[in-house]
Order: C-alpha cells, then sequence, then structure tokens
C-alpha cells in the first residue's frame, strides 16, 4: 500500500490501475488518474412496455434484474374497454414477451376523498357493494390505503426540566410523503406549554408519534431523573387521499367505499367520505412468459466523459461539481481551527448519463465568524420536491459554500489544534 501510494504520488507506473484512458485490462481506481472508473461498470435499465388493443389508457411499467432480464411488469394505469391486447417490450435487449390478464366485468380503477374527516389515529378503507333490487353485487377484491396528514397535536403531559426543547415527527408511511414538522414553547421551569405544528407533512396512514426532547435527536441533552421529565403528545391526522392496492373484479357498479379508524376504543376519526369508480374491459396483471435478457444500457454508462472536480470553485468540472474547503474559525477557540459541519440531503449530478443522486452530503456552516457565501441551504425529498433546511431553533440554514460530494476538505496546518462539531438535521431538513 505505502509502495502503490508512493508511486502515485510520484507519477511512477503502477501497474494496479490504468495506464491510459482507454485500459480496460486493469484495475479500476476511484480517484484516478482517469476519470469514471468507479461509474463506468454501473447501467441504466432501458426497457418500455407498450399496450396494445382494442381499449384505451393501460400503462406498465418493466422492473429489471441485475442480468438485465425482465423481472416483472407493474400494471401502472388498468385503462378499460380492452377485449384483446397485445404486450410489445422494447429497448436493448431481445427476447422477452409478456401477456395482459383483461378483467371484462368491472373493476375499481380510481378513488377520490370527498371530505377530508379529522382526528384519525389508524385509518383504514372498507368496500361495502350497495345492494339493488334485493341483491348484492357480485364484485369483490378491491383493496386501498388511505393517507393523511397530521390536523392536530395534544400536549398530555407538559414535563419539566426542558432547556432547548425540539419535536420530532415519525417518518410518513408512504414513501413519497413529507414529514411532519412543528415546535413548542416552554416556561420558566422548563415545562413544555404547547405544541405547534408547523408542516402537517403528507402520506401517514398512521398518526405519527411526536417525540419532544431536549436538544435534537442527534445530539439530546443528558439530564439527571430528579430533575428532568419527558413530555409527550398525541396527534391525530385527517384524510388526504386514499390509494388502490388491488383493483377487484366483477363489479357492476361502483362499490361504496367506507373510511373508518382502527385507533384504540374504536379510533377517534370521523367524516372522512370517498367514492370509487369503475371500469370494464381493464388490464389488471401482466405475465411475464419470457424475460430475455440485455435490457441494460450497453456495456454500462459511458466512460471518460466528465472530468474530475478539483478544489474550490476554481476546479468546477463539465458537471458542476467541485470540492469545498473548509474555512476555519481561529476565533472561537484559541490556537484551535473551529468548524461547524451539518450533514444535507442533497442531489448532485454524478455522471452525464445518470439524473442526479440524492445523497447525503457534508457541508460547513456559517457562522457570525465564519460567514462565507450564506447559502440558503434546501433538503432534497425523494418525491422531487425540497424544503428549507432549518437549524433547532427554526431559523434557515446558510452554508460557507454549496454542498459537494467529498467536500468540505480540511486542510490541517502544523501547530494549532482542529476542534469542530457536526450537526445532521434529518430527511425533513429541520
Amino acid at each position: 500500500m505505502a509502495l502503490a501510494l508512493s508511486a502515485l504520488l510520484s507519477g511512477a507506473a503502477v501497474s494496479a490501475i490504468p495506464s491510459s484512458p482507454v485500459d480496460q485490462t486493469t484495475v479500476p481506481h476511484y480517484f484516478g488518474p482517469y476519470p469514471n472508473w468507479a461509474n463506468s461498470p454501473l447501467t441504466v435499465p432501458d426497457a418500455t412496455v407498450t399496450i396494445t388493443g382494442d381499449g384505451s389508457g393501460a400503462q406498465a411499467q418493466a422492473n429489471i434484474g441485475r442480468d438485465g432480464s425482465i423481472t416483472g411488469i407493474e400494471v401502472t394505469n388498468p385503462g378499460h374497454g380492452y377485449t384483446n391486447a397485445s404486450i410489445a417490450i422494447s429497448g436493448s435487449g431481445t427476447g422477452a414477451a409478456a401477456s395482459a390478464h383483461i378483467v371484462s366485468k368491472g373493476t375499481v380503477v380510481t378513488l377520490a376523498v370527498a371530505k377530508h374527516g379529522s382526528g384519525y389515529t389508524a385509518p383504514y378503507v372498507r368496500f361495502r357493494d350497495i345492494p339493488r333490487f334485493g341483491r348484492g353485487d357480485t364484485g369483490s377484491g378491491a383493496t386501498a390505503t388511505a393517507y393523511g396528514v397530521v390536523d392536530s397535536l395534544r400536549l398530555t403531559n407538559g414535563g419539566f426540566g426542558y432547556t432547548a426543547p425540539t419535536v420530532n415527527f415519525d417518518l410518513p408511511n408512504d414513501p413519497n410523503g413529507v414529514q411532519a414538522t412543528g415546535h413548542v414553547t416552554k416556561d420558566s421551569n422548563g415545562t413544555i406549554t404547547s405544541i405547534v405544528l408547523d408542516n402537517p407533512g403528507s402520506g401517514y396512514s398512521i398518526a405519527p408519534g411526536a417525540n419532544i426532547i431536549d436538544g435534537t435527536q442527534f445530539a439530546p441533552a443528558t439530564h439527571d431523573p430528579a430533575t428532568f421529565k419527558e413530555a409527550t403528545a398525541t396527534a391525530t391526522l385527517s384524510i388526504s387521499s386514499a390509494t388502490l392496492d388491488t383493483f377487484g373484479l366483477g363489479y357492476t357498479r361502483p362499490p361504496a367505499m367506507f373510511i373508518a379508524d382502527r385507533g384504540g376504543k374504536g379510533g377517534t376519526g370521523r367524516g372522512a367520505t370517498a367514492s370509487a369508480s369503475i371500469n370494464s374491459g381493464t388490464i389488471t396483471s401482466i405475465n411475464v412468459t419470457n424475460p430475455g435478457s440485455g435490457y441494460v444500457s450497453p456495456g454500462g454508462i459511458r466512460k471518460f466523459v466528465d472530468t474530475l472536480p478539483g478544489l474550490t470553485p476554481a476546479g468546477v468540472n463539465d458537471l458542476g461539481q467541485y470540492i469545498p474547503v473548509a474555512q476555519p474559525d481561529q476565533t472561537t477557540f484559541s490556537n484551535t481551527d473551529y468548524y461547524v459541519i451539518a450533514v444535507v440531503q442533497h442531489r448532485e449530478k454524478m455522471h452525464s448519463d445518470l439524473p442526479p443522486t440524492l445523497m447525503r452530503e457534508y457541508v460547513q456552516l456559517s457562522t457570525s465568524v465564519v460567514a462565507g457565501k450564506q447559502v440558503a441551504l434546501q433538503t432534497d425529498l425523494v418525491d422531487g420536491t425540497s424544503v428549507p433546511t432549518l437549524m433547532p431553533d427554526g431559523s434557515q440554514a446558510h452554508a460557507v459554500d454549496d454542498p459537494h460530494y467529498l467536500g468540505p476538505m480540511i486542510v490541517a496546518r502544523e501547530g494549532p489544534r482542529s476542534e469542530g462539531r457536526v450537526l445532521q438535521p434529518p430527511a425533513d431538513g429541520h
């Protein structure tokens, strides 16, 4: 290891790394001397599912295995009016084939929430036939999940001994949901007097827990149990949407749809109403009869098309990347380089052939001593949106420089010590 590092630093040839930008006979090396050796084995799925027939509206997407075979096809829109349908799979691979399952009688295809209700703790959806001429419908099998936003918070115990209280909500059940946020107030005894909802969040199928702590979840304060008691609070939901899990089949008219509450003692949720609509001749599933192969971008993503990032904005590459250099605070502590480093969730483009990648990156926070560029930080979410990144006190977080992968680099100097603290905001930016 020491010999290889020495040779790299001196510029001597080392057999373990490529000898030229097109040499693929040796072991790839992430840090050079040529770009994209780490990313070059990556592949991008390349398969498009096309549904044709006498109906309209059906759509689906293919799931691709590591070997480029079709592992499954998911129906994203069942369409309507089909008595026959053909499935075509195009892309860089060959050999894949599939067949459609058509339900001739009605399936539930859409849901609409009319009234949102309130007070739900564990909402669930029930479908029930509507009797007609003394007989019920023959349809069955439709299932759905109700999702909500936080509509109320109730402080159940104010506790005591808090100095810097914060509240943290559970993550939403829907991967594309948004985590709820809030803040609390206290009196001179450190007792929580109120809990305030700042953002109701979304995507909760169960009311989230609201954890009131002193400090933050990443840096909680420690207390003597004799002088501290934890405060407690409960949250409830208002129903914002319902998502079909299974379409069901055989419905001749839309089934009645009810949203109830499984919460303790029968649940407290009331008032939400919703309706279902049905269609006939829908495609409810697609069966892969031959997985084929090669349905990925051929040869992996392009190699040697992007330059490596350098230090500071002067070293920006063609993707807009560079490695920030941390600026030391030499005032707060004597004979010490001091840094405040945070973790943020951020999208950064890592290759010309890839969309921006969602990742956690370090960034140096602006302080009264080291302000830097005062970049107002944003937290990128899974659903493609962004929210402001906030400090534990609820204020906007600012950074010395833009967040970038592998940064900020801390340049050590001989003599003084380097000290720092790391703040790690959760995924919602709070």
